[in-house]
This record gives C-alpha cells, structure tokens and sequence, in this order.
C-alpha cells in the first residue's frame, strides 16, 4: 500500500468544487478508505471549512473596499456637478438659471440617495452611475457655455463652445 504524502490535504484542497476522496485516492494511488482515514484522524472538513469561511471574508473585505471606493468616487462626482450648477446660478440672473438649480436639486437627491441604507433605496445598489452620467450629459454644455473656464476643467472639457467671460 502507498503512503499517503504529507500535502494530500493540499492536494484535496486544490481539486476545487469537484473534490472527492475518491478522485484524491486515484491520484495518489492509494485506496479510498485510506485517504478517508486520513481526512478524519486531520479532520480535514474542519480545514476545508475555515479555509472557505477566511476565503469568504476575505472576498466581502475586498468588496466592501471597492463599494466604498464607487461611493466616494460618486460623491466626488456629484459634489463637482452641484459646484458647476452653483457657480451658474451664481453668474445669472434668476429668470434664467432654471437649468442650473434643476441640476443642483438631482445632484443633491443623488447625494442624499447615496447615503441612504439600502434597505431605503428600495434594493442593495443605487444606479448613482447612471444618474451622474445623465445630469452631467444634459448639463454639462448650457453649464459650460454659462460660466468662465475655472474650477473644474474636466467637466468644462465637454463643451464644445468655448465659453463666455463675463455672462
């Protein structure tokens, strides 16, 4: 009979979902109820699962990272959108900043829907994305043409008229 080598837990571990005593016997070259032996003397289900559990961890540490990370880069979006349409209103008489402050009233809900709980939102992810990429598309231009280049030139770079000094 062969022995069983010291990384046959290891080796366990790597045949990944489709694992099985058989299958590791068979590549050992040893017989089921050894390997089965084996894995109960090295209680090797017990390692399989904190192995998985540290695996799961480690995945919901690394998506909570990149969660908080979408978050933070949305707020700065958003905050850029609401200096741009405060800026214009700012620059123009009241009558005709109407396309500023309805940009400034969706990048705040935008803001304040970001902060919500989930729960509230009425799922587990808002389209922040999608809401930012449609105010700064409709706005973008009319907020560009309305106030001189400073402050945020990436979203001044979309317009396609140079803009106005002294509106």
């Amino acid at each position: 009979m062969t022995r069983i080598p010291h990384d046959a837990f290891e080796r366990y571990l790597a045949m990944g979902a489709g694992r099985s005593y058989r299958l590791l016997a068979q590549e050992i070259g040893c017989s089921k109820r050894s390997v089965y032996q084996r894995a109960q003397r090295d209680s090797w289900q017990r390692q399989l699962a904190e192995f998985e559990e540290k695996a799961r961890t480690k995945a919901a540490e690394k998506l909570s990272e990149d969660l908080s990370s979408l978050h933070e880069r949305h707020l700065r979006t958003i905050r850029a959108v609401q200096a741009k349409a405060l800026e214009v209103l700012r620059a123009r008489p009241l009558e005709s900043a109407e396309g500023a402050a309805k940009t400034l009233l969706m990048a705040m809900r935008e803001e304040r829907q970001l902060f919500e709980e989930p729960s509230r939102r009425g799922g587990t992810t808002v389209s922040v994305t999608r809401a930012v990429r449609e105010i700064v598309e409709k706005r973008t231009v009319a907020l560009a043409d309305s106030v001189p280049p400073q402050g945020h030139p990436e979203i001044l770079a979309a317009s396609s008229t140079p803009p106005r000094v002294g509106a």
